[in-house]
């Protein structure tokens, strides 16, 4: 068996160990999968979802992220959704560094629409959406947003009964945040002009068995190309500038606004936007616990102020209203990595539905790659994983769909 696929087959069960070390009150330590040229920035690289560095309870991002799976899979339980001093109640969000699909949540909680609804959301932070699957179907944490992925889906299948529950970015068309890039100096010397030239080639991702190997493997079968012919390598969206940089890694599938972090750096150019090969793929959602789930009351309140979030995101970007534009770029530079208000005009926007839909076909299709790619043994049913009920009561409060 060729290392492409050994490290995808590690990578999984990693992500199965972690889970049933969790389960008994510990947690397997995040394997340390950059590269020695590219050290880990701020956070560990992601074994199973999506970027590291992730924010503190505050507005600022952390300085680091959690040593261990232990760390961050283990937020205080009685923290959750608990009554916090100021009066209102908290509730606790599993959060990695913020990228531009980020946008309702920041909008949201820089507004004040959270604390609007009574809630005080307590950011956790976290190195991978994966890492938010067990504390989430212990009820020990209350919400969080990721990556959907073949370890949420063999979770599910253990009874673990974490809900996606609304939708964080998708690559629409014309609105693709994610992208494959290429080193600078592999394009310009002609080494790599099509798909086929990937042949043998390092890639980074996030983790595999998540919707961005999926992307990966579109793009190689383009060029006639299959997992096994690359090397995919497991390494955070900010370390793959480095990776890029000192020519550790030949490409990457990443992100907004890292994307634009590569472009200005000059080490790496955009080969593919993944809304060529996949429209309208759900690459992140947003996961409740069962337990703040079946608190409607409280959970549809925190529908409300996220939808109100994403509607603001959708009225700069999308309707590209200008005051709404400018509010929004000031709040998402304090926030996300991309601080050049300029960066703005050139980032690609995610697509993130105004009434927080989700695009339930995709997630079923992200299903048969991981069962085909060996990545989940059995099958479940994606719908009851889906709960659309509290989006559309949000929508109904806020008086019906976004115009």
């Amino acid at each position: 068996m060729d290392y492409a696929c050994r490290n995808m087959k590690r990578a999984s069960l990693l992500f199965a160990f972690a889970f049933i070390l969790s389960a008994c009150g510990g947690a397997a330590s995040a394997p340390s999968a950059a590269p020695s040229s590219a050290p880990p920035a701020s956070a560990a690289a992601k074994p199973a979802s999506a970027p590291a560095s992730a924010p503190a309870a505050s507005a600022k991002p952390a300085a680091s992220a959690p040593a261990s799976a232990n760390a961050a899979a283990k937020p205080d339980a009685s923290a959750s959704a608990a009554p916090a001093a100021s009066g209102l109640t908290k509730v606790t969000y599993g959060a990695l560094s913020f990228s531009l699909s980020d946008a309702g949540i920041i909008l949201a909680q820089e507004k004040g629409w959270f604390k609007d609804q009574g809630i005080d959301l307590d950011l956790q932070p976290f190195d991978s959406g994966a890492r938010m699957v067990p504390p989430l179907g212990a009820n020990q944490l209350d919400a969080g947003g990721g990556a959907p992925s073949a370890g949420l889906n063999s979770a599910v299948a253990r009874d673990v009964k974490v809900l996606i529950v609304a939708d964080k970015g998708k690559n629409a068309p014309g609105r693709s945040f994610t992208a494959m890039i290429v080193r600078k100096d592999l394009v310009d010397s002609g080494k790599v002009k099509t798909a086929a030239d990937f042949k043998g080639m390092k890639i980074a991702l996030t983790s595999t068995a998540i919707p961005h190997e999926m992307s990966l493997a579109a793009i190689l079968k383009s060029g006639g190309l299959t997992l096994k012919d690359v090397d995919a390598l497991p390494l955070a969206f900010p370390d793959q500038v480095k990776a890029l940089a000192n020519k550790s890694i030949d490409a990457s599938v990443t992100t907004e606004p890292f994307i634009q972090d590569i472009l200005a750096k000059d080490v790496g150019v955009v080969f593919k936007r993944m809304d060529e090969f996949i429209p309208n793929q759900q690459t992140a959602v947003v996961m409740f616990s069962p337990k703040f789930a079946s608190n409607t009351d409280l959970a549809t309140r925190w529908m409300v102020a996220y939808v109100k979030g994403v509607r603001m995101f959708n009225d700069a970007f999308t309707k590209k209203i200008p005051a709404a534009r400018d509010e929004a770029v000031d709040l998402l530079v304090k926030r996300t990595d991309l601080k050049d208000k300029a960066g703005y005009d050139k980032a690609v926007m995610p697509g993130i539905d105004p009434d927080g839909k989700l695009n339930v076909d995709d997630l079923k299709a992200q299903q048969d790659f991981y069962i085909a790619q060996g990545e989940q043994k059995d099958r479940i049913d994606v719908e009851k994983t889906v709960d659309a009920s509290l989006t559309e009561a949000a929508v109904k409060t806020l008086g019906g769909p976004y115009k």
